[in-house]
């Protein structure tokens, strides 16, 4: 089962406007970027400027995950990854 990642991200949209995603391997950044802009725009935010912060998880020395921080500005994409760092370090 391949996700939907435009369901995935206009749902996470609808959360919160900040979000750190933990997506497959696979995932094509560019598209990524576009589905964002496209669910900007559908929700009349702006897109003229999207900050991505983008970190590979690994396990075994083999690439698991992305992580990926996401926000509007890039004050909150350093924020969230600050956050981020100190709530895996404290598991």
């Amino acid at each position: 089962m391949t996700p939907n990642i435009y369901d995935i991200v206009r749902t996470s949209l609808e959360i919160a406007p900040k979000i750190i995603f933990f997506l497959p391997r696979t995932l094509d950044l560019t598209e990524l970027c576009e589905i964002i802009e496209t669910v900007l725009k559908e929700k009349g935010m702006d897109s003229e400027n999207i900050f991505f912060d983008v970190h590979v998880l690994k396990s075994a020395n083999k690439i698991k995950a992305l992580m990926i921080i996401f926000s509007l500005t890039l004050e909150e994409v350093i924020i969230l990854f600050i956050l981020s760092n100190i709530i895996c370090f404290c598991y």
